[in-house]
């Protein structure tokens, strides 16, 4: 992760901290209109958060993978977005 999404991210969960740990959103907001998110594998800690294959989920605009406490202190999250052509996707059709 580079070093500053880093230092936000901290910072961030610093800041929303509550009483027994942290809040955190994992979230995709699809702003590119010939792109729609066709896969998604996310994990928090190395423990699978999501992994979604050909979920209709994933066509929306706004995806929300993760929204919920976590413990305090850090962590380590993995994601791997795949995109595909909305062209393709509608010419299969």
């Amino acid at each position: 992760m580079p070093e500053n999404i880093a230092v936000e991210l901290r910072e961030h969960l610093e800041i929303h901290r509550v009483p027994g740990g942290s809040k955190l959103l994992l979230s995709h907001l699809n702003t590119v209109t010939d792109l729609i998110l066709w896969r998604a594998y996310l994990q928090l800690d190395d423990k699978p958060l999501r992994i979604s294959v050909d979920d209709d989920s994933l066509t929306e605009r706004e995806v929300v993978f993760f929204d919920g406490a976590i413990e305090t202190g850090e962590h380590e999250i993995s994601f791997l977005l795949v995109f595909k052509s909305k062209r393709e996707d509608e010419s299969s059709q």
